[in-house]
């Protein structure tokens, strides 16, 4: 009985690789793409549903390190954020995504803070569809 139940459960694990697409040709679960033909530095990192980004995907310097990560939540509205190749938080605010059969439009929208590389707030914006319709400045 223990046999059997081992086997169920790598027989689910084997099917969950990576890249793969679904039946209707659209890319799901998890993808990862590599900076070198090793696949030892990560270039991206991201889930798919439906032949969408979904949950929470990052992108990495060339050295592996973080680069953008962005989460993603309903109405196409992400959470994004920005480091430096130290992973120092640069900036991070609010985005939307929007899908259409041409291309795919991303742009700011809300609020977004901007930050110095001793990691102190500098600036703060506000957007609405891409544009700057506001900003503060930091001491």
């Amino acid at each position: 009985m223990l046999v059997l139940l081992w086997n169920s459960s790598y027989g689910q694990f084997y099917k969950r690789g990576t890249n793969q697409y679904n039946k209707d040709g659209q890319r799901t679960g998890l993808w990862i793409s590599y900076w070198d033909d090793e696949k030892k530095i990560p270039m991206s990192r991201a889930f798919y549903k439906d032949g969408y980004e979904a949950r929470v995907s990052m992108e990495y310097h060339q050295n592996g390190r973080m680069r953008l990560k962005y989460r993603y939540f309903k109405n196409n509205r992400l959470k994004v954020k920005f480091y430096t190749e130290d992973r120092v938080l640069e900036a991070k605010g609010w985005a939307v995504i929007e899908y259409n059969k041409e291309d795919t439009h991303f742009y700011y929208h809300g609020k977004w803070k901007y930050y110095s590389p001793k990691r102190k707030l500098i600036r703060v914006g506000w957007y609405e569809e891409g544009k700057e319709v506001a900003r503060t400045l930091s001491n």
